[in-house]
């Protein structure tokens, strides 16, 4: 994997992880068996593939070659994307002020306005 995870805590207080590569993004729920054991369940798998995801505000954003994707993080439904970046190598979105911000390969820098 040369990507990170993201992790999240669902408004139920389920703790959720999130890892992407060229073959996928998943969604993970982590889940306390007896004894105090955790395990990961996957619930859903997007086989498009993505960068280093990052969730905000209850979105999972994820870019891959020529789109950025914003997606419901316990279902991993898509809820909206652009189609305005070229291709990525290594970049990755991040997020600050409520902005979303990403590089593409010819160094154009691209912000989009999140919720409040």
């Amino acid at each position: 994997m040369l990507t990170a995870p993201a992790v999240w805590r669902s408004p139920d207080g389920r703790a959720w992880d999130f890892v992407a590569n060229d073959s996928g993004v998943a969604g993970y729920r982590v889940v306390t068996e007896a004894g105090g054991r955790f395990r990961l369940d996957r619930v859903w798998l997007d086989g498009s593939g993505g960068s280093t995801p990052v969730i905000k505000e209850g979105v999972l954003y994820v870019a891959r070659g020529g789109e950025m994707r914003a997606l419901n993080p316990s279902t991993g439904s898509l809820l909206w994307r652009s189609t305005d970046i070229g291709d990525i190598h290594w970049q990755y979105p991040m997020v600050a002020d409520h902005r979303l911000f990403i590089t593409d390969q010819s160094g154009r820098l691209f912000a989009y306005s999140l919720p409040k």
